[in-house]
């Protein structure tokens, strides 16, 4: 009779980059969502959007927080992302 093989466990370090790339991407789509929620209503189309200085300016700096949110998330998953893929458990 053959028997199956069996899943070896990665160590407790292994554990900890698992789990933290796990909860670090989650916690990147809970600041998403917030940052999407907070765009109030803004008509790329409407002259009068852009005579009011201070909508004009709460906008721009949403996207720029996009951007810098977008930054942070792809570099953060690939350095997170090796870490996970070196502390697999090795056969």
């Amino acid at each position: 009779m053959e028997t199956l093989p069996t899943r070896l466990e990665r160590s407790v370090f292994g554990k900890i980059a698992k789990y933290a790339f796990i909860s670090f991407n989650i916690i990147m789509t809970i600041a998403l969502v917030f940052l999407l929620s907070s765009i109030e209503n803004f008509d790329v189309f409407s002259e009068e959007t852009y005579k009011t200085e201070k909508e004009l300016a709460n906008f721009m700096m949403i996207g720029t927080f996009a951007y810098l949110l977008f930054f942070v998330w792809i570099l953060g998953d690939i350095i997170l992302g090796i870490w996970v893929l070196c502390t697999r458990a090795k056969k």
